[in-house]
Parts: C-alpha cells; sequence; structure tokens
C-alpha cells in the first residue's frame, strides 16, 4: 500500500507584503519554523523544507532541498520534494501558514489508501487548496514536463492528472473557520496571529 510518510514545507516566494523573509517569522521568540517543522515531525518519517537559503535551518537538524526548477512557483517545491524524498506521497503545506492539524493528515491517508490519487487536494466552492494537500510520485513525468514550460499552472496540472478533490464539507469538520489555510502574508496577519495564539 502506498503511504504518506514524508512532508515539505515550501519557503519560497516574495514576501513583498510583508516585508521582510516570511522564513524569518516567529512566535513568542522561536522561528516559527522551528515550531512548525518540530509539529510535523510528529506524523512523518521525513519532514523537509524547500528553500533557497538553507542556512538559515543549520540549527533545526532539518533536511533542505532547493528548487530544480528556481523560480516557478510551488509546482516547483512540490517537484523538489518528491524527488529530495523519493516518497510515494509527500504532504505539502508553506512557511507562513502555521497551523498544522494531524487530522488532515488523517484524512489524506485514508483518501490516499482507498483511492491511490496522483494528487489529492481540498476543493473550497469553485477553488481549491493547493497546500495541506498530497501529491503523488506517481504525478512527476507530468509535473516536469509543465515546469520545462514557459508558465507552469497548478491548475493545469492538477486536471492532467488523477486528482481527487477532498470535499469543503470534510475538512471543516476538522477547521470550521478555515484556520488550517490560514497565510501570514503582511505584518497584521502575523499580529493577529499571535494575539489570537495565546487566546
Amino acid at each position: 500500500m502506498k503511504e504518506l510518510n514524508a512532508a515539505a514545507i515550501l519557503a519560497g516566494g516574495r514576501s513583498t507584503r510583508m516585508g521582510f523573509d516570511k522564513q524569518e517569522l516567529t512566535f513568542n521568540g522561536e522561528p516559527l519554523m522551528a515550531r512548525l517543522i518540530r509539529t510535523m515531525r510528529q506524523d512523518f518519517d521525513a519532514v523537509v523544507v524547500v528553500t533557497a537559503r538553507p542556512e538559515l535551518y543549520q540549527d533545526l537538524a532539518v533536511e533542505t532541498v532547493s528548487d530544480i526548477y528556481p523560480g516557478k512557483g510551488p509546482l516547483a517545491g512540490i517537484h523538489a520534494a518528491l524527488r529530495f524524498t523519493e516518497a510515494e506521497y509527500v504532504y505539502v503545506t508553506a512557511c507562513d501558514m502555521p497551523n498544522y492539524d494531524a487530522r488532515m493528515t488523517a484524512l489524506l491517508r485514508a483518501v490516499i489508501a482507498e483511492h491511490e490519487p496522483d494528487a489529492c487536494v481540498v476543493r473550497q466552492g469553485k477553488w481549491f487548496e493547493f497546500f495541506h494537500a498530497a501529491y503523488g510520485r506517481a504525478a512527476l513525468p507530468l509535473l516536469e514536463t509543465i515546469l520545462e514550460g514557459d508558465i507552469p499552472s497548478i491548475g493545469t496540472f492538477l486536471r492532467d492528472i488523477s486528482t481527487y478533490y477532498i470535499p469543503e464539507q470534510d475538512v471543516r469538520a476538522i477547521s470550521p473557520g478555515w484556520e488550517l489555510f490560514r497565510n501570514l502574508n503582511t505584518p497584521g496577519d502575523h499580529n493577529e496571529y499571535l494575539i489570537s495564539a495565546v487566546k
């Protein structure tokens, strides 16, 4: 049976609205990434960070890998994670998404065990969430073809492989307010998160 036993935290992006690299966000004086890595290690055999700044993680004893197709967004990060870990499936989140929930991992594992899709993502209305999702090794050939093109599209990628879309209501049972998909894009977002996390 194919397993979801590796996770990747994508730490790319320009962080223009934050004003500084979001990889350096903190929570109570601790790097937010350290907290996220520590939490996710409880559920995965391997956790990797996809980053162009591996020096930030020297004290965290975590594996880092860089994009093989730099500058091509989250698809490049997903590709690097699958290539590096050699896992059948990789759980993917981002460095500016501080909320992880083991119940989401359990839901993804259940879907993979039953359906073995090439990817498993959450649908919200007519949209989908490409983080807190699982991507399978079987999709690598198409992924590389897309990344070698000019404008890689994650929507095109998901349409052209076997993608299982988890219904929104199934995820609302885990995250009623959609906190799981919260992004910290601005200093205001960061401050609001710090306040809400200590309540």
